[in-house]
């Protein structure tokens, strides 16, 4: 016997709906789901995705969300605010027009004219032909959160656009007293008004992720460090991971080494010469991991001063983003690495180098095989390790091809 299935009239018409008008319920999203605050003078990247098939409109070209809001010409549809006690709005994407409008701060915007005034991000383009993935980033500063007597009575505001003069032109309420900062726990929030969802209704689709310091760690492989024996050091700090699109880099200046009689930045020109680091910068491992390496070598001499053999040596990182801060910059915290030089006094140059090349003479996949994490893998002098763009395995290039092997897409760096 045939069974019967009913289709209730509700849903029939729901069903109907959608497949003759083509409706489809929208997503937004941000790309993570916590950030990091940027120190003074350093931006935060946040790329916010809308997905509606609705403008999806062109069969092979690049769509455009570009529409204000019904009522409120000026306004775009979806709305960016940092959310505490009191919040701010950042600004209006996906409407017609951009502006350099001002942060609305508390009280907020109510009215046609006022929002209008407020920082409008303009049209929002389609990723890809036929995608209906709508992308568009903001870049954040510091002090783009609400007021409050937690952060720095003494602080410079940026103006919204290049060249801009000093805190009167960021915010719409900012004075000379004004006290705003992104502080650990903040919530930034988007929120799109979806036109047509799957029921024929309209919705008000949303999503949010925090704001949250982290404790850094500064490691190595070993904590004894044999003279002139080349070693990675790595700095895990959440917090310089500003734009998880890329791999970012730093400068070794964020790093001090002290042994018994030397104290020296690593960003310092003899430190350097010394160090022999590779690359001769903090490189980001990959996008969006938080984790910065260089390799490094022990020198027996800095500036004319001997490291002494079994001497007691300490790489520091300080920092002003920990989870005891109440906001950034408040509290200074040291974090080390301390080990210890470990080679006998009587040591072979000869046989320092020879022990160097028998590792970085094995190929980069030869070494990975092996086990050796791909940022740890070593490479002959003059050579730096890359990884081949086609199916990221490693590879040691001359120095002075990276670039156009990186410009022809064949490589790309750590």
């Amino acid at each position: 016997m045939n069974k019967v299935i009913t289709v209730p009239s509700f849903l029939l018409f729901v069903l109907t709906f959608c497949l003759v008008q083509n409706v489809y319920a929208s997503e937004i999203q941000f790309d993570q789901n916590v950030y990091p605050i940027p120190s003074d003078g350093s931006e935060l990247k946040i790329s916010i995705r809308v997905i509606d098939q609705d403008y999806n409109i062109s069969p092979n070209g690049i769509d455009t969300i570009a529409q204000d809001v019904a009522g409120e010409p000026g306004v775009g549809p979806i709305k960016i605010s940092i959310l505490r006690g009191e919040s701010v709005v950042l600004g209006y994407a996906g409407g017609e027009k951009s502006n350099n409008g001002k942060i609305d701060s508390h009280p907020l915007a109510s009215t046609p004219e006022e929002k209008a005034k407020v920082r409008q991000f303009g049209p929002i383009q389609e990723i890809s032909p036929q995608s209906g993935i709508f992308e568009f980033e903001i870049r954040l500063r510091n002090t783009d959160g609400p007021q409050s007597s937690k952060c720095p009575t003494i602080i410079t505001f940026s103006g919204i656009k290049e060249g801009d003069g000093p805190s009167e032109v960021r915010f719409d309420d900012t004075v000379g007293s004004s006290q705003h900062c992104i502080l650990q726990g903040d919530v930034i929030k988007v929120e799109y008004p979806d036109p047509v969802d799957y029921s024929g209704n309209s919705r008000r689709v949303t999503d949010s992720a925090t704001f949250g310091l982290a404790n850094p760690s500064i490691e190595s492989s070993s904590t004894s460090f044999r003279i002139g024996h080349p070693f990675t050091l790595v700095l895990s700090d959440n917090d310089l991971n500003l734009d998880s699109e890329k791999a970012e880099s730093y400068s070794l200046g964020l790093i001090s080494f002290r042994s018994d009689k030397i104290r020296i930045s690593l960003g310092d020109r003899k430190a350097i010469d010394a160090f022999e680091p590779r690359p001769s910068v903090l490189r980001e491992t990959g996008e969006n991991t938080g984790l910065f390496y260089t390799v490094l070598k022990i020198p027996r001499t800095i500036d004319g001063k001997t490291i002494h053999i079994g001497e007691e040596i300490e790489f520091e990182y300080r920092d002003g983003s920990t989870l005891a801060s109440g906001y950034v910059g408040q509290n200074i915290e040291k974090f080390t690495l301390e080990g210890r030089t470990g080679i006998k006094d009587n040591y072979s140059t000869e046989s320092i180098q020879d022990s160097f090349k028998s590792e970085s003479n094995q190929p980069p996949l030869e070494q990975h095989r092996k086990g050796v994490l791909i940022q740890n893998i070593q490479c002959p002098l003059d050579y730096e390790l890359v990884l081949k763009k086609s199916n990221n395995t490693p590879a040691c290039i001359k120095l002075e091809n990276i670039e156009s092997l990186v410009q022809r897409g064949w490589a790309k760096r750590i």
